[in-house]
């Protein structure tokens, strides 16, 4: 009949239409936006689009470094005071990255690249007095490497201490040191007794002993500073996944310098290949995936967790945020981390903070069950707090910088980094440097807002404070020191993604395109379901018309049965 030709003539292409619109949804949408952000290129040598701002991404980078001022060097030096700071700044830089040296697999899984990086200072971001010239109290990066050949080794020939010892007296090198804030971050400075080392006469003088000082080398530090001579300089070769066999592997670091972990650390902590390299990550991220970035400037991977669910540009971001236990080299999955402090030195005697009536005895039955390497068995009886075997812990919020940022080489002293103003950090350590006052607000580690659907970055926060290791030594200038770990500067590092073409990508892609298959979806689903209880009810309401009208024929022929029967 005619009202039920009307309800399936809008009712079936309705159901069509939502299978259709499923498919696209789960399917077909996934299936598109795969092969567009899969890293390729064409056959000319030109890169499709996200290829290209894969490799040369539209985005403003600004690092504002903070520095600690030391304010009591001398009581540092001679009395074997704790280090007082003031911080000073920011300086910002506007950074740029590029990949180039691009080069494929012959099967396109693969692509290698590498980094060059620029800086450019921008007086204008920075503090209104802040310049490149300004001079600041800090510790002295080029003795601290000297330093460290006292305190990592053994000295049984007197006279190789002597040496070093004459060296820094000769030079008037001393552990904290008066620089140029520009010198001191980019562009390098002259040092005395770096200047000494690299000298003709003591190259020559290596060379005739093999290379060594009697047997120990030297550190490999021509440039002291903290980002020396970097500006346009290539990190190592980098190779990630294309994403081309699977798109769940899309930017996955297969090596980074020719290595597949990250041979200075061990166990869990080395993992290099569960990383992105952090432009490109999962594509429709839930709230239960974690990322995995890799960050060559910090020597090591970061894992990041789901925050909260926010908007940029209208754009709907998840923002995710370093892991509680990133910065803790206690933590289970970080113990391979850990300093080896082979100096053995305790950087921080304050912690932990054990009951009154803790009292070590290791030899009590019970300990051998006790695994003492565990923070929550420090204060147990069976342990000495920190102190495990030949070494001694860093407290939480520590971790050590293994290698130079973005570099292979091996730093050659201490240096421990830390979230901004030692935040993480037990309060009985932190509270012992005055200058720092960790805020949770101000100081987060990491905030990185990406883009769900394609797994892109929208926006980041980064912050991360250096530290370097202070320690009483048989060396000149060392010896009454404080053992410490003394703040040189943090950086704050801005993303910010600028430039209609990566708008309207993030646009179309993560905003236009889900929302309006999800609206379509939603109208033919309404549309069916609301035509589905018409022709439910049309249904019931024939059928009971059809019952009705069955029951009047039946009485109407059985009236005349019993008027006949009556007449008979």
């Amino acid at each position: 009949d005619s009202p039920r030709k009307v309800i399936y003539t809008v009712l079936i292409p309705a159901l069509i239409g939502s299978f259709i619109l499923m498919i696209s949804k789960f399917i077909i949408f996934p299936d598109i936006l795969a092969y567009f952000l899969t890293l390729r290129e064409y056959e000319d040598g030109s890169l499709p689009q996200t290829t290209r701002l894969w490799a040369d991404a539209p985005a403003d980078v600004y690092y504002n470094f903070y520095l600690w001022n030391i304010t009591n060097p001398d009581e540092m030096i001679y009395e074997g005071a704790m280090p007082r700071v003031q911080e000073v700044g920011p300086y910002t830089y506007l950074g740029q990255e590029l990949k180039e040296n691009l080069t494929w697999s012959s099967d396109g899984n693969e692509v290698s690249y590498r980094n060059r990086r620029f800086w450019h200072f921008n007086s204008s971001m920075s503090c209104p007095t802040c310049r490149e010239e300004d001079r600041v109290i800090v510790p002295n990066v080029a003795y601290s490497a000297m330093a460290a050949i006292v305190l990592y080794n053994d000295m049984p020939i007197p006279l190789v201490s002597t040496i070093l010892d004459v060296s820094i007296l000769v030079t008037g090198s001393a552990p904290i040191q008066t620089v140029p804030v520009g010198d001191l971050l980019f562009n390098s400075f002259d040092d005395p007794l770096i200047s000494l080392q690299t000298s003709t006469f003591t190259k020559s003088f290596l060379r005739a002993m093999h290379g060594t000082l009697f047997g120990f080398k030297l550190p490999d530090y021509p440039h002291p500073g903290l980002l020396p001579l970097y500006n346009q300089t290539y990190e190592p070769e980098t190779r990630v996944k294309t994403g081309k066999a699977n798109i769940e592997e899309l930017t996955k670091i297969v090596s980074y310098g020719g290595k597949r972990s990250m041979e200075w650390f061990s166990g869990e902590a080395a993992y290099l290949q569960r990383c992105n390299d952090g432009a490109f990550n999962k594509l429709f991220l839930q709230r239960e995936d974690k990322i995995h970035i890799f960050q060559s400037y910090l020597g090591r991977s970061f894992t990041l967790e789901f925050h909260k669910e926010s908007t940029r540009d209208s754009v709907p971001t998840f923002v995710y945020r370093l892991e509680k236990e990133g910065f803790n080299t206690n933590a289970e999955h970080n113990v391979g981390m850990r300093y080896e402090n082979v100096e053995q030195i305790d950087y921080a005697p304050t912690w932990p903070t054990c009951p009154s009536d803790h009292f070590y005895s290791p030899n009590n039955s019970r300990c051998i069950n006790i695994e003492c390497s565990r923070e929550d068995n420090f204060c147990d009886s069976c342990c000495n707090g920190s102190h495990y075997g030949p070494t001694v812990f860093l407290p939480p919020g520590f971790y050590p910088l293994r290698v130079f940022p973005g570099r292979l080489g091996r730093v050659p002293f201490a240096i421990f980094m830390s979230s901004p103003h030692m935040l993480g950090v037990p309060k009985e350590v932190s509270s012992l440097y005055a200058g720092q006052n960790p805020s949770e607000s101000k100081h987060i580690p990491m905030d990185v807002e990406l883009n769900p659907t394609m797994g892109t970055v929208m926006h980041a926060h980064m912050r991360v404070q250096m530290n370097i290791a202070f320690a009483k030594a048989d060396v000149a200038q060392s010896k009454s020191l404080a053992n410490s770990i003394a703040p040189i500067f943090w950086l704050h590092i801005e993303v910010k993604m600028r430039g209609d073409e990566i708008a309207s990508l993030n646009k179309m892609q993560g905003l236009y395109l889900p929302r309006t298959i999800n609206w379509l979806l939603a109208i033919h689903f309404l549309i069916a379901l609301v035509f589905m209880s018409i022709l439910f009810f049309y249904e019931i309401s024939q059928n009971s018309n059809l019952i009705s009208s069955k029951g009047k024929t039946r009485e109407i022929i059985r009236l005349p049965r019993i008027f006949t029967v009556e007449k008979a």
